[in-house]
């Protein structure tokens, strides 16, 4: 899955609902069961950590970034 992440940081899946918009020190959780670890590509823009199959996104500034999350099988990339 591949979501877009601009801060307003966007969060929607390719042919899902369209795209929330995440302002500063809003926060939003994505389902990912069995995530193990997250990271964005520019932390400045999202905090991101992964917490019980959720990774857990936070806003910092306005902007847009990938996050990659790492799963047993794999990696995804939130864009």
């Amino acid at each position: 899955r591949t979501w877009l992440l601009g801060l307003a940081c966007s969060v929607g899946g390719v042919g899902a609902a369209p795209p929330q918009q995440l302002s500063v020190r809003e926060q939003a959780a994505i389902a990912q069961p069995g995530a193990v670890a997250a990271f964005a590509v520019d932390p400045s823009v999202v905090d991101v950590s992964v917490d019980a199959g959720r990774v857990l996104l936070r806003g910092r500034r306005p902007g847009e970034t990938i996050v990659t999350v790492i799963l047993p099988a794999g990696v995804e990339s939130i864009r």
